[in-house]
């Protein structure tokens, strides 16, 4: 069968069949989708390569420039709109020096940021399978929200002290270094696991209430170690980015594999920048 090119429009649909927007958490949904796009006719707009990252940094764009790309999909958005607690403008001089870069090179961005965690096969879903889990969903409060897949929950085939089991998740994940907090059990068994900034206190209090041994998830606050500590769980940092690159490199095998099916075509590429922090 001949493949063809596909446009910008196709690209969009197949990426919204994958990680449908309606499964985003609200207070992200206006900020999905193509972020940074041509003022109309997507569908006059070829796609010929595809670049897959983490997030719209500086230096992720320029990778993705180098390779000859129009489409930067990423995960987090967030670069790009400020939070409550950021100096406006300093972040917004941030913003415009990235958003004069994608224009100055033409590239597009497309974000899909918590509809990605939790879709089938998503972030969550790869960090299971890549540590041989299987693993159900588990809602969760979150504030006023219930999240229907807050974190997923699963068991190991053995009882594992927390250290080994921490040595395991850093080698599966290709980690040089990863931080656990001990909750102080023998040893370990019932895990409750979800990627990036998922080391809410509400999500440690209830897993703790409900007997989980110990919770993996990417980025470690201090609250959480401490609440933690009392409460007698473990924990396992296994960083944001490489708990989310992961999925990032599942979204590209997806793509081109529906793009495939479509009958279409394109290059797709996943650009690694690394966990941005050095631990000596």
């Amino acid at each position: 069968m001949s493949l063809r090119r596909p446009t910008l429009r196709d690209v969009v649909e197949v990426l919204e069949s994958i990680a449908p927007p309606s499964l985003a958490m609200e207070e992200h949904r206006n900020r999905l989708g193509l972020v940074v796009g041509p003022l109309h006719g997507l569908e006059e707009v070829a796609v010929e390569r595809i670049g897959f990252s983490l997030n719209p940094s500086i230096r992720a764009i320029r990778a993705a420039v180098e390779r000859g790309a129009q489409l930067l999909v990423v995960h987090h958005e967030y670069f790009l709109f400020p939070r409550a607690e950021d100096s406006a403008p300093v972040i917004y001089s941030y913003r415009d020096r990235v958003l004069e870069l994608l224009r100055r090179h033409r590239l597009y961005l497309y974000a899909a940021h918590t509809n990605w965690d939790f879709a089938e096969g998503g972030n969550f879903d790869t960090l299971a399978r890549l540590l041989g889990l299987e693993a159900r969903p588990l809602p969760l409060k979150l504030g006023n929200l219930v999240l229907k897949k807050a974190v997923l929950a699963a068991e190991l085939p053995r009882p594992m002290k927390l250290r080994e089991l921490a040595q395991y998740v850093k080698e599966r994940l290709g980690l040089r270094h990863i931080a656990y907090v001990d909750g102080g059990r023998e040893e370990v068994r019932r895990v409750a696991l979800s990627t990036g900034g998922g080391f809410f206190v509400d999500f440690v209090v209830q897993l703790a209430d409900l007997g989980f041994d110990v919770y993996i998830s990417g980025e470690l606050s201090e609250e959480a170690a401490e609440v933690a500590k009392d409460l007698g769980i473990g924990l396992i940092a296994a960083t944001h980015y490489q708990t989310e690159y992961i999925g990032m490199v599942e979204l590209r095998r997806r793509t081109e594999e529906e793009l495939r099916r479509r009958g279409l075509q394109a290059e797709t590429f996943v650009i690694d920048t690394g966990v941005p922090f050095e631990i000596t």
